[in-house]
């Protein structure tokens, strides 16, 4: 899991890497899901919780600019 601290220490185009392969295992998870490959439903949440916080940094950082 991902730590707001680790987040705020990294540049914007690590971000933005960041937030497009959060996005890509997002969407396979749901896609796995649905195929009944996911053993772990939980998981998803999580995955989505740290793409909000990415998101959250992001824009902190671009107010901030």
């Amino acid at each position: 899991m991902l730590k707001a601290k680790d987040l705020t220490s990294k540049n914007v185009p690590e971000l933005l890497k960041s937030l497009a392969d959060f996005q890509l295992e997002i969407f396979k998870m749901k896609s796995d899901l649905t195929k009944q490959k996911v053993k772990n439903v939980r998981a998803i949440k999580n995955k989505r919780i740290e793409l909000a916080r990415i998101k959250t940094i992001l824009r902190q950082k671009e107010v901030k600019i």
